[in-house]
């Protein structure tokens, strides 16, 4: 009797998860939730630091710095960052021939360790040490860096659509927001829609639990957080669920903005995501 409790339990939590959650939700969102959300900032647009970190990416880092430029946001407000996590290709020197205002050469350490370094200095904190070749790294740029009020971050292999960086950025409006994440959408090697019912449940969800609160995750292709808001997760973290977490624990909220979009090929294999 006891192990067909704990059996129908189990299995209730396991359907409440995938089902009575988003239906909770959809239901909650629908009686209590946003009806409107700020789409500008006051005083105008804010100085945007977008960090890319690579590893190995040279063959992806140009159109990856290219794409970054053609973002409809102006030129003055935006700056690129590459953070090259101990490439051992020619990721530095293409990032900087493409147009990159900042290359970063940091020794291998995870997407987050060159992330965290990345924004100390970003915050006018003296850099580690250990990073090597910064020629590229001036006083002008470090002072451009440290005024930033949003930092924003995407993978090497995911593209933004032009207008995707006004979009995320207008979330901050609310100056509740502390993180927003985008959409990303997924292609396959045919240049196909590659997005399943699973994630296209996930991103439904995310909505809801925007117009109530906050969003539980969030991913790594596209997303922001205001500059006084980032912390430094330990590298054994991922910041797709630790930043929503950490930050909404700390009194900010987590957003998702689906009219913000990525674009990037799904890898073939598992070994290769």
């Amino acid at each position: 009797m006891a192990l067909e409790i704990v059996f129908w339990a189990a299995l209730g939590l396991i359907v409440y998860a995938h089902l009575g959650y988003p239906l909770l939700l959809w239901a909650l969102a629908g009686l209590f939730g946003e009806r409107r959300i700020p789409s500008e900032q006051a005083g105008g647009l804010p100085a945007v630091t977008l960090i890319i970190p690579a590893y190995d990416e040279e063959e992806v880092i140009e159109r990856k710095v290219a794409n970054a430029r053609a973002l409809e946001y102006p030129a003055g407000r935006l700056q690129v960052v590459v953070a090259s996590d101990g490439s051992s290709d020619r990721t530095a020197e293409l990032a900087r021939a493409a147009g990159a205002d900042l290359v970063l050469e940091l020794p291998r350490g995870g997407k987050v360790a060159s992330l965290n370094q990345a924004v100390r200095l970003m915050r006018g904190a003296s850099a580690d040490p250990r990073v090597g070749d910064r020629r590229t790294v001036g006083r002008s740029e470090e002072s451009r860096a440290s005024q930033s009020d949003i930092l924003a971050f995407s993978d090497a292999n995911s593209y933004w659509r032009p207008d995707a960086l006004r979009r995320l950025i207008g979330r901050f409006a609310d100056e509740r927001v502390g993180y927003a994440c985008g959409r990303v959408r997924f292609e396959g090697g045919e240049g196909g829609n590659q997005e399943g019912l699973y994630w296209r449940y996930e991103m439904a969800v995310r909505s809801m639990e925007t117009r109530l609160g906050g969003i539980t995750a969030g991913n790594g292709a596209i997303y922001a957080v205001r500059r006084e808001a980032y912390i430094e997760l330990d590298p054994s973290r991922g910041q797709d669920i630790g930043f929503p977490f950490e930050l909404t624990k700390r009194g900010w909220r987590a957003v998702y903005e689906p009219s913000a979009v990525a674009e990037e090929k799904m890898a073939p294999t598992v070994e290769g995501e």
